[in-house]
């Protein structure tokens, strides 16, 4: 299947400094968004951190 034609649940947690704002996601939160990937027919989950430091801004992706 080409990646053009699959379905994510996304959760995007934004932060300041160092500190990732995924570790913010807990395993009961993970459950439930893998819960609703699943009530949604979806082929996953990604979760995404924006990170505001001084020199700019971060944003990277992890498998959920």
């Amino acid at each position: 299947m080409s990646h053009h034609n699959r379905r994510w649940v996304v959760e995007v947690k934004t932060g300041l400094g160092e500190t990732s704002p995924i570790d913010r996601v807990d395993d009961a939160k993970e459950a439930r968004l893998w819960t609703l990937a699943r009530h949604l027919a979806a082929d996953g989950v990604l979760l995404a951190e924006v990170r505001l430091r001084p020199e700019g801004v971060r944003v990277a992706w992890s498998p959920g």
